[in-house]
């Protein structure tokens, strides 16, 4: 277990700097930076260059990557927003629970609607509800997550006028992003449900089990919902992480006020500290989801993590 655990967390620090290098790399040699966003198109080179000297942006970009990260990992300090003057750290902590909420609500809309699908879709395998609904997951997976997003507006806001289409000021405003980020989740855990359902109640010890005399009710609690919930937690666990870099779009296209839409705002605005730190942030909660999943599975299953459980 020890071993495998090891080579997991080195797995995510290697990752973890794959993506902050990649991320710097990509906005330092993009076009502009957040001197150009802020002296305007009317400033001269010399005003430019000033801009670009106070904020340190002159500097080497390896130079620049390596003190970013050294202050990031020994002084677990950010920088300050480029823009606004703000510590990056304060920017992250008052978005970082508007998107906790968001993926939240979504995973637990996902976890159950789509287990309460597959159940009534595995009922009846090959009849016309379990067509009927499987039909529905795939054009759930097949249609895009902003498109989705733009129907509901659409629909619910416009038309109807029930719900609000932008901003966080009250639990309404929280029902279109949720369903928008569900969506696809929703999809997956009713075609992954109805899957292991169909798996498990062929199961030899599912056969045990009525052959025991037990009633219908004890066979499916006991022995078969059990043991096909199994699958589609591990999945989830796995899917809470893509939520949050789902979130990104989600946040933008209703206004939500979460980490996603700061990110996307700094990225506008050529704010690299603010950027780096949030996807920083975002692929440590990535890689720390993955990691508790493996670990759980290492845990249930010895030939995952080796010989030493």
């Amino acid at each position: 277990m020890i071993p495998f655990l090891i080579r997991r967390l080195a797995g995510a620090l290697l990752a973890l700097a794959a993506v902050s290098f990649i991320t710097f790399l990509l906005l330092a040699t993009g076009p502009g930076d957040a001197a150009d966003a802020l002296v305007g198109e009317f400033a001269s080179q010399e005003q430019l260059d000033e801009v670009r000297a106070s904020m340190g942006l002159d500097a080497p970009f390896l130079q620049r990557y390596l003190d970013y990260m050294a202050g990031a990992a020994l002084h677990q300090d950010m920088g300050r927003s480029l823009i606004s003057g703000r510590p990056v750290a304060r920017l992250i902590g008052e978005r970082l629970p508007y998107t906790v909420l968001l993926t939240l609500s979504a995973l637990t809309l996902a976890a159950l609607l789509g287990s309460i699908t597959g159940l009534i879709a595995a009922a009846r395998p090959g009849g016309w509800l379990d067509l009927g609904l499987m039909s529905l997951t795939t054009l759930g997976l097949s249609v895009p997550t902003f498109w989705a997003a733009l129907l509901l507006i659409y629909f619910f806001s416009l038309k109807l006028g029930w719900l609000p289409v932008t901003g966080a000021g009250s639990p309404a405003h929280l029902v279109l992003p949720t369903l928008s980020l569900a969506l696809p989740l929703t999809a997956i855990v009713a075609r992954l449900m109805r899957a292991s359902l169909l798996d498990v109640k062929e199961a030899d010890y599912v056969r045990t089990a009525r052959a025991k005399g037990l009633k219908p009710g004890k066979v499916w609690q006991g022995h078969i919902l059990r043991n096909a919930l199994i699958p589609v937690l591990t999945m989830l666990g796995v899917y809470a992480g893509r939520l949050l870099a789902g979130a990104v779009v989600i946040e933008t296209v209703f206004g939500w006020p979460g980490l996603g839409r700061l990110t996307v705002q700094a990225v506008l605005d050529n704010d690299l500290p603010v950027v780096m730190g949030a996807v920083l942030l975002i692929a440590f909660l990535y890689q720390a989801i993955n990691l508790g999943v493996d670990l759980l599975h290492a845990w249930a299953d010895p030939r995952v993590g080796g010989s030493a459980l």
